[in-house]
Formats: structure tokens, C-alpha cells, sequence
């Protein structure tokens, strides 16, 4: 018969109607045609632990009680055929069987098939009539001591099955039964024969067929029927049975890098530009040096023009017939306008540099009083998320609803013995066990040292004059009830309680189990409430009432084999507040810093036996700072180095005589207090605004202000000393015109003897005096007007720029641009009035031969031995004294201001002894060497295609290799104890931070339509929240989601049903108030719940829960929800659920791309919770930020992360932006030259994609500091190539690449000297720098953006011109043949003859 049965029930999968009758007919056979026997009947001793059956051999005996049958009929349904069946059970053991079954209706109810196959086997083992034939009793003094039970292996396996994915908190439902997480049906069995159940009970795992117990069992994708007092129930959800679930879609592969022929699409593209441009560019040169052939056979046959104007009137006419009239008129206006403009402006500066300078001062100190509303903002979140973006308003969000994200201190202790040792197996085991280094008992004992003296110390705060402990600041999960703080640690395990760590249990004298039982088995079940060997009264969760998740305690495991821990992890939570200023953050920052202290010298103590890693919330900034601190000094050397460079190299020596003459160090201090002046009165500007600034702009602005402003004093120093020989040959004619004023005289000399009439050299040193300064104020004011224009394009286009560069999202990004922006215009301003002043000033100081600094001081006035000779001479009284203009250079202010002798020379000056003497080597390299080699006929096509290589290697490069991301080891300084501590959570932590997924208020909790968009238990669908975030567990190198979430309310329906724990949902008898949990039993009865489909009615929903958010979770109630949902579940004033969350983990996180990828998973999924909510309400979507009734996804990492998914945009549009205001400005200003635009916009982007390129190879990843750092690389960009593409402009060479040649020559000694070395020399200071922030992101990319511009200014962009530059400017070619006239005539004036009367005395 039971093989017939065995057969008939093992060709049917599943139970429907029909093979619940095959059942109960297979039942009533056994029961009916078989000889029944029993092994035992009724309960001899009663025991609360394990009370003893009667042994009994015979048949069954029917019950014959009502309420016995009424049990039977709900638990064992498939038995409660009739009253009076024949079973092997009593109306005790069924009551006993009731009570001991709640505990495991609480794990396994939330899938009915497993809840029903658990009471199957129970069931059979307790009233089975025919359990003889599969029970083996071992029986003592006519009592049942043990059993063993034999089941066949399709029993075994159905049934663990069923229960394998069950969810409970903390893991999965079956891991506290099997002490593990890798549970199997052996280990499942095995768990419920031992301290699971009443008695010992050895379960058997036989072959199908043999001698055994074997039922049809029921699949968790099976519904359960109903049937007598059995509700049954529907399938298991997806959450809880694998076999439910719709098999989600398969993550998307990764996007392939496309290829072509096998290698990557951007180097085939790159590679196949490359070759074709050089193509068209040897075609070209090719045909052009043809026709230069020709040209030159034409110039020896005498057709081709040998003059240089005439020359230029060839090659450039063709392009001035052709170029509209209104362009060139307005071309012509334009260069007029800006030369006179700046030409007038340097006149009157120079005219009046003390007013100027007071005005200066007088304004600046204005803005710079802004100061006193200076602050500075720290707060990374303001720093790095927009007020406006997504995670900003949700992080808002979750701090208004829930709280701000705990404070953590955290230490990770790893024993220097990494060996791994043997240790007694786990109770009841016999074999021994090998365990990780981590679970030594005396490192263990260690541990617990340092846990308990940080739990209990405390700190004097002077500030508030109290002592502070962490029992004042710590999250305490159940307070008022229990005011422990939360600690995560292994020892928590044992509730930190030394004494409860070190029992034991004995047999014998032998030591059966100690704290690795103990240990082992919270680690598995951490949830576990009711203890275990050793000691079955300790409770698994933390002496908080918080659960210890062993991912979070132990270090250093793989998988979930926590017996190979090589490290714990102690955390203590400390609660926080919104404002970072606040009382509590101070007394929490107070209490930190001495925890640091301990732990600090408690690792020291024991460094021999452990290794500690820590940090406190508090310990970045507190690095960063002790980083800036530290990096002041280096900065400051670095300043220092750019002064000094600047203050000795500005100046050109003439002799060993001169040096302290020629010094320009008050000039050089003067430029650099003019670039800090800027940079300070913008900070002011913006102070008055309200605009807080940051560390970026104290460490960043400096620098690209001072190249700017460097750049520019180097500028206009060069070309006041090496003024064009045309403009000093007008200043000297002029000069000499009105000094030389022939006298005709007939008067006395001093000795009274009378004169014959004579023309004579007037000399009154009164009215020659001002000479000098009007020569001063006249170059002056062709210098400017010749090199403003130059420098208001390269300042107003860097300005613009960064003023559209402070479009971005990114308040870091935006307020450096903001500031910037202001600084340079501020720098431009200042330098056109204040410095020209100064300039002025000590341009009479240089004339005067007086020393720099030392003013009072100078050399020998040449005048003094002038006089002398001239005394000498006029008792003779020579029709003239004349002396050469040469020997003391008036036109180059190397003569005192009041020698007038100077003046008098009416010949032609030569000059060139001297200019030759005075270049400096830089400008004489640059001239003989550098321009020669770079612009010769075979070194040009080499520098071009050498560029344009390396410009399509940076675009094949740059798309694939930029990486995104700042690894936060970078902003500690080299010698941080939180590089030590960031390594080794990337090595032993193994879960990454909490991931919650908020439901936003107006959500309905208490309808089934609302339930079943969240919930995860019975009859939720697989596209609610629970059923979408525990899919993408499954998926977590896609998803980077670690766990399914805890559930409020699948706990919440566990509470309230009333055929749970009864001391779970209460109110007191004959009311509906909810009973407190320190009630008795007596006074209380379960909560009267009429559940529907396992759910209370929406009334029953809103009255209980406040009860279930305030009962702590404990032995008899497992599913309290104060503990783990009182903060995840507020309640308004009238009980009503506002905005919740459901709380899981991310994977573990190391890496800036983990980061990211973490986020850009959990939004997916977010985004795909709110797809499928709105796909089933038409309702509007709330325009607000999270809106109404909708899921986010937040962990605290967030808001510093987030501008990595848009930071790509966000370059782009930053570059763009910033090219785009460079066009249209440089447009403007170089008189609406589209081609020499397009030079300088083409030179900008060539040093921003060699500082791309530079970023993939030297592994600088693209974040907010290293945009930050383009943008500078734009504005510095400009300043290399503007000028260099405005001298060529201005040039009046007749050829393109006489042209470059001369514009490398002019202006690039001012770019390599007020640039590239000066910057140089600060920068390599930076790489000594304790700071590996400043070693990459400053010094690499600092040292990028000056090599790469100086290649491009001085190399690439002269090259590009000589090819492709612009045509002859005709503005300036017009104005230059005007000038020549004047010069021409100037020269033919005679000189100019008075007569005067008699009394005039001269040569006194």
C-alpha cells in the first residue's frame, strides 16, 4: 500500500483541487486499511524546555475533544478528517505543538508553502497514525527521549525549497535555524531535530522507495488550498520563492567600444585624418613652392618687386580689392578708436600718477572693506551639489522627514598573527574547525578593551563646561526603554558584556562551547532572539536592541564564511544635526577628538599585536585643514619664488654700474600687490553680494590672476623699453626741434665785456626740466596705446569667459568663475591705471639715475662733469657746445631729469650700440634663435605635422581613457592616518553604505492598491518596490545594490495578525486601546483583526500601527517595530504615515567608478518604481522636487557624487560656453578679423585637448577640480595666444611668414618671461607639496597648462600663422604710411630762431 501511495502522490507536481482529494483519499486508505501504530501517545512529564512523551506501541486513538479538533483542523488540516480519527496524538500534544509552532510561524508565514510544509512534517511526526513506519524511537523508562526520523530525499528537498528565499530581517528566514548562511536540507533538518524542537530529533535522508516518511509537499509557486480552519494561501512571492519571479531582463551588457577592423573607431578616425590632411597640406606646399619658383624667376628677370612696400602692395592687393569697403572702413575705425583711446589714457595717467594712484587706492579699498562680510564656505554638500540639483532636494527631503545621516566613528582592528588556527567544532560537532585570525579569543579580549573604554570615557568641554560622554550624543535605537548606545562590533554579540563572552558550557568537566558558538550563530541568525549554545538566555542583537549584521561587524571574510574573518570593524553611531554649527555638532566634534586621541594611543600600546585603522566624522576636515596649514608655507614659497623671478628679470641691465638702477624690484612689488589687490577687492565685490567664497578661490584665482596680470606688466615693459626705432626717431626729432632753440644774442657775459652778435644754445635748466617728463608721458603713451589693445583682448576675453563659464550647475565650479571673472578685470583696470602710474614714477626714477628701493640714493648725476666742462669753456665761448646725444641717451631715460645738455645735439642719434647693449638674453634668443629655427623652411611642415599628430592622438585618446571620478585619498595629506584607513575599508569591508528608497508623503498605506506597490510578502506583486529592489539584488554588479530591503510593513502584517506571537499586537480586554509591552498577559488579549488576504482593513491599518512603531523587538515578539522602523515610519500628529523608507546596502564601494555606478543603479531602479507607479494612476505628476507619492533612492554619498552622471555635459558645456565668449570678444576687438579669431580660438582648443590628453596619461580623472583647472587652461590659453595672433596682426611685414616672425619676435620674450618661467618656478615648488591634491590636481595640471600654452604660443601657433594667418592688416598698414609722412617731415624742419633782448643771461 505504501509503495501504491508513494507512486500515485509522486507523479503529481503541485497541489490543485484534484490532487487535494487524491491526497485525502491516499490519507483515508492508510488510515482506514492499514495497521496503525503509534510510538507514542500523550505527554507523561510536562516541561517549559522539552517535555517527555509516553512511550506507546498500539494504534491511534481518536480525539473526541472539540477544541482539540478545532487545532487540529488549523494546523494539521490533511488529519482532521472526522472528531473520531484514529491519530497518535493527544489534545496536550497538539496544544504543546501550537504553542512551540508560533516561533516558526513568525519566520516562515510570509510564504504559505513553506509554513504549510513545515506543519506537514510536524504534523505526521506528532499524530501521525502510521508514524511507526518512518519514527525510530529511542525509549528510557517507558519515556521518549529522542526520535530518529526518516524521510525520503524528494521530501527534503521540496521542503527546503520552499523556505530557502523566505525573507526575515537580516537575511534569510532559515539562517537562523541552520546557523548558517549557506544552509542545505541536511543542515535545515538538522536544526530543527536540535534546540529547535522539543526533543532530540534525528532526521534520516533516505533514497525515494525505501522504508520512510513521504508525502506530496507543496512548491513555494503553489497555492495553498484552503481547507477547514487552514486559510491556505496563495503562492509565495518573488521576494520570497525564486520560482515565482518573472525572470527579470538581464542587465544590459556594457556598451562596446565600437571598432573598425578590430581596433578602436576613434584611433582608425584619428589615424585616417591624419594621414588625409597631411595629404592636402603636402599637396599644397607643393604647388606653393612651385609658384614661389616662379616668383622668383620673375623677381631675377626684374618683374617681381624688390622693395618691401612695393612687395607688400603686390601680394596684399589682391585681397584689399577684394575686401568690402564698409569692413574696412569700420576695421580702420576700430584700430583708430582703441589706439587713441588707450594713447589717451596713458597720457593722462602718466601726466598725473599720484592722483591716479590715490583714486586707485581710495576705490580698491572700498571694494576690499567687503571683507568684513567675508565667509568662506566648507560645507563639501553646498560645495558640490546646486541647491536646484536632484540629490540636493533629496538629501533636503530625507533630513526634513527622517534625519540627517548619522555621525560614524569607525576603527577596523586586524591582529598582526594573520595565521588562521584550530579551534573545537561548533556545538553539538565533534571535529575540530579552523577559524580566521580575527576571532582569537585573545585578540577578541583586546578589542573588547578598547570597546568598553571608549563607550565609557569622557571629555571636559570648556565651551559648555559640562562632561561629555558618548551616552550624550549616540543614537540610542530604543530609548526611553533602553538607553545603550548603538556600537557594532562582534563583542555586541554578547552585548559587550565581558562576563557573558567569557561563559562556557560543560559537560563533564569538558568545555562543549564557548563565545565561537555563540558567536557563529548570531553571526548567521543576527536577528535571533532566543539565544544559543552556550548560553541559550543571550540574545543576538547589540546591548542597544540593534541587530549586529555580521557584514558589518567582521572584516576581511569572503562570501559569507565569517568564520575566516581576518578583521572587525567597531562603529559607534552618533546621532547628527542639519546644522553643522549647531551646539550638538560642536559637543559631538568635542567628544571625537579625544576619541581619536585614545584610539590613537591605544594603537601605539599595542602595535606589536594589532593594527588599527580609524577615523571620526570629523577626521577629513580635520586633514584637510592640517593639510591647507601645512601647504601655506609651500604656497607661500612658491609666491615667493614667482615675486623674486619677476622682480629680477623685469628689469634690463645695462652694466654692473646700473644694477641697482635698473632694479625693478618697487615696480615688480608693485605688480604683484596689484594682482593680490584684484584678487581681494573681488572677494570684497562679492561679499557685499552675499557670494560666501571658497578654499578653490584662496588657492586657484592667485595663480591665474597672476599669470594674467604677469603676462601683462612683462608686456608693457617690454615695448616701453623697446619702443619701435620709428616712434623714438619721432620723439628725438621732436625733442631736438624744440631744445634746439637758436638764441639770436646780443648781450653781455658775466664779466660785463659786451658780446658780439651770435647765435647761442638757450640751456636754462628751469625750463628744460619738464623734458623729461613730457618724454616719459609721451611714450607712455604710445606704449599704450599700442599694447592696450592687446591686453584688453586678452583680459576682457578671459573675463567673459569665465562669467559664461559660470553657467554651470556646479556651485564650486560657478562662484570660482564668478570670482574670477571679476578679479581679472579688477587685475586689468588696476593695471592701466595703478600700474601705469608706477611705472611712470619709476621710469623718472631710472632717468634720474637713482636707485631702486633706495630712492635717495643714486650715481654720479652726468651732468655735473657737463658743467664742468662748459665752465671751462665759456671765457673762450665757443660759437657752440655740443655734445653727442649717444653718450648720455635722453630717449631712453638713462639721464638725470634735470641735465639739459643732452638736448642739445641736432644730429640723427645712433642707437644701436646701446639697444644691442640693453636687449636682454631672453629677447636676443628669442629673436636669433628660437624664431630663425621654429619659422625655417624645414622645421615648419615638421612643427605642423607634428602637431597635428599629436592633436588626432589626443582625440583618439580622450574619449575612452578620461575617467571620472576624486578619490577621496587624494585630498589627505601623504602622511594621514586616513589613507591607512580609506585602504583598508577598500580590503576588509564587506558591504558598502546604507541605501535607503524613500516613498514620498502621499502614498496609501492602507489600501491594497497602496500595499501592493511596496510590500514584498504574500499576494505582493514582483513589480511592487520590494518585488524591483530585491530583482536587482540579484544583479548587484549591475544594480550595486548588496540585499533585498527590509520591509515596514511585511513586519507590520506579521504583527498584527492574530495568529501570530500573542504578545505581538494587544489590547486590553474588552477595548481596543493597545496594551504596553510591560502588561500583563492576563489583562490583555490579542487584537480582535479581521485580516483579508493576510492584510488588516484600512481602519484596523491606521489603529495598530502606532503600536507596532513603539513595541521593541523581543523574545515573544520578535517583529517589534521600534527598533528598526520607529525612523523609517514617522507619524503625524494624528497617526497618520507621511513620506517612509526601505532600507537595504549598497556593494561594496572602493573605487570613484564604484561610486558612481552605485548611484546611476539605484536611480534605475527608483526610476523603474515610478514608471510602473504612474503607468497605474492617471493622476499628474507633482512638478515638485522629489513629488508627491514617488520613489528616490538616497545614501548619504549622494550629493557628492551626483555631479559625475551630468559632469561630462557639464565640460562640455563649460568649454563651449567659454570658446563661444572667446570668439565673439576676440572678434570684436581684433577689428572683425574672422581668421585671426579663428588663430586664437584654434590655439585655445589645441592647449585644452593636450591638457585632456595629458589627464588620460598621467591619470588625472575628470571632477570638479580638474574642470575647475580647465577653465584656467582656457583663460591662460588666451593670454598665450592672443598676443602672439594681435602682434601678427598689427605687423606690417609684407609676407605671412615675415609676418610670425615678427610677431614671435616681439612678443615672445614677454609671453616666455611674464608667463612661462615665471609660473614655472612656482609650480615645481608645488611638488613638494605634503598634499597629493595639490601634486595632481595643481602641480601636474598647472605644469600642463604652462607647457603645453608655451608650445603653442612660441611653437605651434607662429607655424600656423606663417600657413594659414590672416592678410595684412590695412588698418594698420594705412596708419603706418600716415606716420612715415609725419616722420618725413619732421626731419626737413628747421630749427627754430628768436630774438632776444640783451638782458638775457645765458648759460648761468
Amino acid at each position: 500500500m505504501q509503495t501504491v501511495l508513494s507512486n500515485l502522490t509522486s507523479s503529481t507536481e503541485q497541489f490543485d483541487e484534484n490532487s487535494s482529494l487524491l491526497s485525502l483519499l491516499s490519507l483515508f486508505l492508510c488510515l482506514f486499511g492499514t495497521d496503525a501504530k503509534c510510538i507514542w501517545y500523550g505527554i507523561a512529564v510536562h516541561s517549559e524546555d522539552h517535555p517527555r512523551y509516553r512511550a506507546y506501541d498500539g494504534p491511534g486513538r481518536p480525539l473526541n475533544d472539540a477544541d482539540a479538533f478545532k487545532i487540529l483542523s488549523k494546523l494539521c488540516p490533511n488529519y482532521a478528517l472526522a472528531p473520531d480519527t484514529p491519530l497518535c496524538c493527544d489534545k496536550e500534544q497538539l496544544q504543546f505543538f501550537q504553542n512551540s509552532s508560533k516561533a516558526a510561524y513568525e519566520l516562515l508565514r510570509r510564504c504559505p508553502a513553506c509554513w504549510a510544509n513545515f506543519r506537514l512534517l510536524f504534523c505526521a511526526m506528532t499524530c501521525d497514525p502510521e508514524q511507526a513506519n518512518f519514527l525510530n524511537p529511542t525509549i528510557v523508562d517507558n519515556y521518549v527521549e529522542s526520535v530518529a526520523f526518516n524521510l525520503t530525499n524528494s521530501v527534503a528537498n521540496t521542503f527546503f525549497n520552499s523556505c530557502k528565499d523566505v525573507q526575515f530581517p537580516g537575511g534569510h528566514a532559515i539562517d537562523s535555524i541552520c546557523g548558517t548562511t549557506s544552509c542545505t536540507p541536511e543542515l535545515l533538518l538538522k536544526g530543527l531535530g536540535g534546540s529547535q524542537s522539543p526533543f532530540p530529533v534525528e532526521y534520516d535522508i533516505v533514497a525515494d522507495g525505501e522504508k520512510a516518511f513521504d508525502q506530496q509537499f507543496y512548491f513555494c509557486n503553489a497555492t495553498v488550498p484552503r481547507r477547514h480552519l487552514d486559510s491556505g494561501g496563495p503562492a509565495c512571492s518573488c521576494l520570497d520563492c525564486e520560482s515565482s519571479c518573472v525572470p527579470p531582463p538581464e542587465p544590459p551588457a556594457p556598451t562596446p567600444i565600437p571598432k573598425v577592423f578590430g581596433f578602436d573607431v576613434w584611433w582608425v578616425a584619428a589615424f585616417f585624418t591624419f594621414l588625409v590632411l597631411v595629404l592636402v597640406f603636402v599637396v599644397v606646399q607643393v604647388v606653393l613652392y612651385f609658384c614661389e619658383k616662379r616668383r622668383r624667376g620673375e623677381l631675377q628677370s626684374g618683374s617681381w618687386p624688390e622693395d618691401k612696400e612695393d612687395r607688400r602692395r603686390t601680394q596684399e592687393g589682391p585681397s584689399e580689392a577684394g575686401s568690402p569697403k564698409c569692413l574696412l572702413r569700420l576695421q580702420t575705425k576700430l584700430e583708430c578708436w582703441m589706439s587713441r583711446g588707450f594713447s589717451l589714457l596713458g597720457q593722462t595717467v602718466a601726466r598725473h600718477p599720484y592722483i591716479t594712484l590715490l583714486l586707485s587706492l581710495l576705490i580698491s579699498g572700498a571694494l576690499c572693506a567687503g571683507l568684513t562680510k567675508f565667509d568662506v564656505t566648507t560645507n563639501p554638500v553646498e560645495l558640490w551639489s546646486g541647491p536646484e540639483s536632484r540629490s540636493r532636494q533629496e538629501k533636503n527631503h530625507f533630513d526634513q522627514n527622517f534625519a540627517p545621516f548619522y555621525r560614524t566613528e569607525q576603527i577596523i582592528i586586524r591582529p598582526k598573527n594573520q595565521s588562521n588556527f584550530t579551534h573545537a567544532g561548533l556545538y553539538p560537532a565533534a571535529d575540530d574547525a579552523i577559524f580566521g585570525p580575527a576571532l582569537r579569543k585573545e585578540f577578541l579580549d583586546k578589542v573588547l578593551e578598547l570597546q568598553l573604554e571608549l563607550k565609557d570615557f569622557k571629555v571636559y568641554s570648556s565651551e559648555f563646561r559640562q562632561n561629555i560622554s558618548l551616552a550624550d550624543i549616540c543614537f540610542k535605537p530604543l530609548e526611553p526603554d533602553n538607553l545603550n548606545c548603538a556600537i557594532t562590533s562582534p563583542l555586541e554579540y554578547f552585548q559587550g558584556d565581558p562576563v557573558v563572552f567569557n561563559y562556557t558550557m560543560e559537560e563533564w568537566g569538558v568545555v562543549v562551547a564557548d563565545y565561537m558558538d555563540h558567536m557563529m550563530f548570531c553571526a548567521h541568525s543576527p536577528v535571533s532572539i532566543g539565544g544559543s549554545f552556550p548560553n541559550t538566555s543571550v540574545s543576538c542583537l547589540g546591548a542597544s536592541g540593534m541587530p549586529i549584521l555580521p557584514a558589518l561587524a567582521f572584516g576581511g571574510f569572503n562570501g559569507t564564511f565569517y568564520n575566516g574573518s581576518t578583521s572587525v570593524v567597531l562603529t559607534f553611531v552618533v546621532n547628527n544635526h542639519p546644522n553643522p554649527r549647531s551646539d550638538f555638532v560642536r559637543k559631538a566634534e568635542t567628544w571625537e577628538a579625544e576619541f581619536l586621541k585614545r584610539v590613537k594611543k591605544w594603537a601605539k600600546e599595542n602595535e606589536d599585536l594589532v593594527e588599527v585603522f580609524y577615523q571620526a566624522e570629523r577626521s577629513v576636515e580635520d586633514e584637510i585643514n592640517r593639510q591647507s596649514d601645512a601647504d601655506v608655507f609651500t604656497v607661500g614659497i612658491s609666491y615667493l619664488v614667482m615675486f623674486v623671478y619677476v622682480s629680477i628679470f623685469l628689469a634690463s641691465y645695462r652694466s654692473c654700474r646700473t644694477v641697482f638702477v635698473d632694479l625693478r624690484v618697487t615696480l615688480g612689488l608693485g605688480g604683484v600687490l596689484i594682482v593680490i589687490l584684484s584678487v581681494v577687492a573681488s572677494v570684497g565685490l562679492w561679499s557685499y553680494a552675499g557670494k560666501p567664497a571658497t578654499l578653490i578661490i584662496i588657492e586657484v584665482i592667485p595663480f591665474l590672476v597672476l599669470a594674467v596680470g604677469v603676462d601683462n606688466i612683462f608686456i608693457l615693459v617690454h615695448d616701453f623699453e623697446f619702443d619701435e626705432l620709428d616712434a623714438d626717431k619721432l620723439l628725438r626729432i621732436e625733442a631736438l626741434r624744440v631744445s634746439s632753440v637758436r638764441l639770436n644774442r646780443s648781450g653781455v657775459r658775466h664779466n660785463g665785456q659786451p658780446v658780439v652778435s651770435e647765435d647761442v644754445v638757450i640751456a636754462s635748466t628751469s625750463e628744460m626740466a619738464p623734458t623729461i617728463k613730457g618724454l616719459v608721458e609721451a611714450r607712455m603713451s604710445r606704449t599704450l596705446g599700442r599694447v592696450g589693445p592687446s591686453l584688453l583682448l586678452s583680459s576682457l576675453t578671459e573675463s567673459v569667459a569665465f562669467f559664461f563659464g559660470s553657467l554651470t550647475s556646479m556651485p564650486a565650479v560657478r562662484v570660482f568663475a564668478l570670482y574670477a571673472g571679476v578679479a581679472i578685470l579688477f587685475n586689468l583696470l588696476l593695471q592701466l591705471f595703478a600700474f601705469v602710474a608706477l611705472f611712470t614714477l619709476d621710469a623718472r626714477r631710472r632717468a634720474a639715475n637713482r636707485f631702486d628701493v633706495f630712492c635717495c640714493c643714486g650715481l654720479k648725476d652726468p651732468a655735473e662733469s657737463v658743467n664742468h666742462v662748459r665752465n671751462d669753456q665759456t671765457d673762450d665761448y665757443p660759437d657752440r657746445f655740443e655734445r653727442r646725444v649717444s653718450e648720455v641717451d635722453s630717449v631712453s631715460l638713462d639721464s638725470s631729469a634735470l641735465d639739459d645738455v643732452q638736448l642739445t645735439n641736432t644730429d640723427s642719434p645712433n642707437l644701436g650700440e646701446h639697444e644691442s647693449h640693453s636687449t636682454p638674453w631672453l629677447y636676443r634668443f628669442i629673436a636669433n634663435v628660437l624664431t630663425p629655427f621654429v619659422l625655417s623652411r624645414w622645421v615648419r611642415p615638421i612643427v605642423f605635422v607634428i602637431s597635428l599628430a599629436w592633436i588626432c592622438f589626443c582625440v583618439a585618446i580622450i574619449p575612452n581613457g578620461m575617467h571620472l571620478g576624486l578619490d577621496q585619498r587624494l585630498s589627505m595629506p601623504t602622511d594621514s592616518y586616513m589613507l591607512k584607513y580609506f585602504n583598508a575599508l577598500s580590503e576588509d569591508l564587506r558591504i558598502g553604505p546604507p541605501l535607503y528608497f524613500v516613498v514620498t508623503e502621499g502614498h496609501v498605506y492602507n489600501r491594497t492598491e497602496g500595499q501592493n506597490e511596496v510590500c514584498g510578502g504574500v499576494g505582493c506583486p514582483q513589480s511592487s518596490l520590494m518585488g524591483k529592489v530585491s530583482d536587482a539584488s540579484k544583479m548587484a554588479s549591475y544594480s550595486w545594490i548588496a540585499q533585498p530591503p527590509s520591509s515596514w510593513i511585511d513586519d507590520y502584517f506579521d504583527w498584527v495578525d492574530p495568529d501570530g506571537s500573542p504578545m505581538c499586537c494587544r489590547v486590553f480586554r474588552n477595548s481596543t486601546d493597545l496594551c504596553p509591552a510591560s502588561e500583563p498577559q492576563s489583562n490583555c488579549v490579542t487584537c480582535p483583526v479581521e485580516l483579508v488576504d493576510g492584510r488588516p482593513n484600512e481602519a484596523d491599518f491606521n489603529h495598530y500601527l502606532p503600536g507596532f512603531l513603539e513595541q521593541n523587538p523581543t523574545m515573544d515578539c520578535p517583529k517589534g517595530g521600534r527598533a528598526p522602523y520607529r525612523v523609517a515610519v514617522p507619524l503625524d500628529t494624528q497617526n497618520q504615515t507621511s513620506s517612509t523608507y526601505f532600507m537595504t546596502y549598497h556593494s561594496v564601494l572602493s573605487q570613484p567608478d564604484d561610486f558612481i555606478n552605485a548611484l546611476r543603479g539605484a536611480r534605475r531602479v527608483a526610476d523603474e518604481i515610478n514608471q510602473e507607479w504612474r503607468a497605474n494612476n492617471s493622476d499628474p505628476v507633482d512638478s515638485k522636487t522629489p513629488p508627491r507619492n514617488s520613489v528616490y533612492a538616497y545614501s548619504v554619498f549622494y550629493v557628492f557624487y551626483e555631479q559625475y552622471v551630468t559632469i561630462v555635459n557639464e565640460a562640455l558645456i563649460q568649454v563651449g560656453a567659454c570658446l563661444l565668449a572667446i570668439t565673439v570678444v576676440t572678434f570684436l576687438l581684433l577689428g572683425l578679423n574672422l581668421i585671426a579669431t579663428l588663430m586664437v580660438v584654434l590655439g585655445v582648443v589645441f592647449i585644452v585637448l593636450s591638457m585632456l590628453a595629458l589627464m588620460v596619461l598621467w591619470h588625472i580623472d575628470l571632477n570638479a577640480l580638474s574642470l575647475v583647472n580647465l577653465v584656467v587652461t582656457i583663460g591662460i590659453g588666451v593670454e598665450f595666444c592672443a598676443h602672439i595672433v594681435r602682434a601678427f596682426t598689427v605687423s606690417l611685414e609684407p609676407t605671412r611668414l615675415e609676418r610670425a616672425r615678427s610677431a614671435l619676435t616681439d612678443m615672445g620674450s614677454s609671453i616666455l618671461r611674464g608667463i612661462t618661467l615665471t609660473k614655472l618656478g612656482g609650480i615645481v615648488i608645488l611638488a613638494f607639496s605634503k598634499s597629493r591634491l595639490f601634486q595632481v590636481f595643481y602641480f601636474r595640471m598647472y605644469l600642463g597648462i604652462i607647457v603645453f600654452g608655451a608650445i603653442t604660443g612660441l611653437i605651434v601657433l607662429p607655424v600656423l600663422m606663417s600657413y594659414f594667418g590672416p592678410g595684412l592688416n590695412k588698418a594698420v598698414a594705412a596708419k603706418h604710411k600716415r606716420h612715415l609722412h609725419e616722420v618725413d617731415l619732421l626731419e626737413h624742419l628747421p630749427p627754430i630762431t628768436i630774438d632776444v633782448p640783451r638782458t638775457i643771461t645765458v648759460l648761468n
